[in-house]
This record gives C-alpha cells, structure tokens and sequence, in this order.
C-alpha cells in the first residue's frame, strides 16, 4: 500500500523493474480528498501533472554516445564533472585484462538530465 512506503514530499525516487529498466518519480503535493466529487476524482490518481523532456549528454570524449557514467574528481577527465559512454568509461579506467587502473575518482551511473 502507497501509506505503507514513508514517501517525502520533493524527494526523488527511483522505480527500478526489469532488472535495468530505472523511471525517476517524485511526490509534489498530497491533499486529503473533501466531498463526494473529489473522493470520485482521486479513483484516478496518481496523476501524471507534468512529462519533463529528458536531455542525454553525449560522451566527452568520443562525443558519439549517450554518457552512461558521471564521473567526479578523474584526473584523466578534463571537467568535473566528466560524463563518459560504457565504451570509453572502460577504456580510460580498465586494462585489457579487467582491472581497475585507478580508484581514486567517483563514478556514478547516469540516466538523463531533466529540463
């Protein structure tokens, strides 16, 4: 049950389903439903109120790719931060054989900004 969750207002959530498959949500506004018309109104809530047009960043180095990571504090990267595809993300911190060549940096998985 949705009373059951501990939800905040503003607090971004994230719905993850199908193992990968992330939808980010948030709470804008709760009201208590007064009268029969808005008890009636809320059997069709949750309402989607706004669609925000997700933007992808490209990757900063091959500038071909959608970034997959966000990177902070790489002293390979030229910004900070820095958003890089799966491809060159692996590239620049793994070798050949799969070890980590440096961890002196924060990578975070990146979905999309919101605009």
């Amino acid at each position: 049950r949705l009373d059951e969750l501990g939800l905040r207002l503003g607090v971004r959530y994230l719905m993850v389903h199908c193992g990968r498959c992330q939808h980010p949500w948030y709470v804008a506004d709760v009201r208590l439903a007064r009268g029969a018309a808005e008890v009636a109104a809320a059997a069709a809530l949750p309402a989607v109120v706004k669609r925000y047009k997700p933007r992808r960043r490209k990757c900063q180095v091959c500038d071909v790719w959608g970034a997959n990571f966000v990177c902070y504090e790489d002293k390979l990267c030229e910004t900070a931060p820095a958003f890089l595809c799966a491809t060159c993300f692996d590239a620049l911190h793994y070798t050949a054989g799969g070890e980590l060549v440096y961890d002196d940096f924060t990578a975070l998985p990146y979905e999309h900004d919101v605009v």
